[in-house]
């Protein structure tokens, strides 16, 4: 097989300003992070949130620079494995500064969500 890697174009589209903090996350956790987010842009925090569709492939050049250009990484996953912060330590040479998880296949609830994250942003 052919290896792939998209181009920076096919990375999904990132929510705000990146520079200080990034927000990644994937899968289930989209609206309830968004609504915790927005409650956190209300009190005029300053972040970027990127979710990801698909865990594979994941697109390693785009990564890698948005990823380098953001001063601290934060990864929310409602699963036990934490299978993105591996992933983008190896995809994209990067290691989250904080990963706020869920492992217990119950979902997140929105203020303890926007708790977690008041404590990991900058």
């Amino acid at each position: 097989g052919r290896d792939i890697d998209w181009q920076v174009g096919d990375l999904p589209e990132v929510q705000g300003d990146p520079g200080p903090a990034l927000v990644v996350s994937w899968g289930s956790t989209y609206e309830t992070l968004t609504e915790a987010l927005g409650q956190l842009k209300k009190e005029g925090r300053r972040f970027g949130h990127l979710h990801l569709s698909q865990l594979w492939p994941l697109p390693q050049r785009a990564l890698q620079n948005l990823l380098g250009g953001t001063q601290r990484l934060i990864l929310v996953e409602n699963n036990a494995g934490g299978e993105l912060g591996g992933l983008l330590a190896q995809v994209a040479l990067r290691r989250p500064d904080r990963q706020i998880q869920r492992m217990d296949g119950r979902p997140f609830l929105v203020d303890q969500l926007a708790q977690q994250l008041t404590e990991a942003l900058p």
